[in-house]
């Protein structure tokens, strides 16, 4: 099973490089290195490299891989930056973001999302400071 998220990761960024959907190799070695599957249901875990919105319930959704590419992109982060998102979710994003910045603050207000972001930060081994 591992190998074929792999393979699906592989073909997604290859996709999205190819699309010129991601032009930075700093952040693309980024998007490489986190699991998204760490941040999803597990019942989504065969769709994790597919390029759609995925449902965390609560109504809401972590955005699929070509807007959160897109986003952070477009935000030009420097490592000594430091970034505030406002809407947790599953906490992907974030994790993407404290890769390439000095720090992440995040924030949520619906609490079960909160916990459920604390947990897959954790399971992507993403350092609180």
């Amino acid at each position: 099973m591992l190998s074929n998220l792999n393979n699906t990761k592989k073909s997604l960024l290859k996709k999205l490089r190819d699309n010129r959907i991601i032009k930075n190799d700093k952040v693309l070695d980024v998007f490489q290195a986190i699991s998204r599957e760490f941040f999803i249901l597990p019942k989504f875990k065969k769709e994790a490299y597919i390029d759609a919105p995925l449902s965390i319930n609560y109504k809401q959704a972590i955005s699929q891989p070509s807007t959160v590419f897109a986003m952070v992109e477009a935000l030009e982060i420097k490592r000594t930056d430091k970034v505030l998102e406002i809407g947790s979710g599953s906490g992907y994003q974030a994790a993407i973001l404290s890769q390439l910045s000095d720090q992440v603050y995040s924030v949520e207000i619906v609490p079960e999302l909160v916990d459920f972001a604390r947990k897959n930060l954790a399971k992507a081994k993403i350092k609180k400071r």
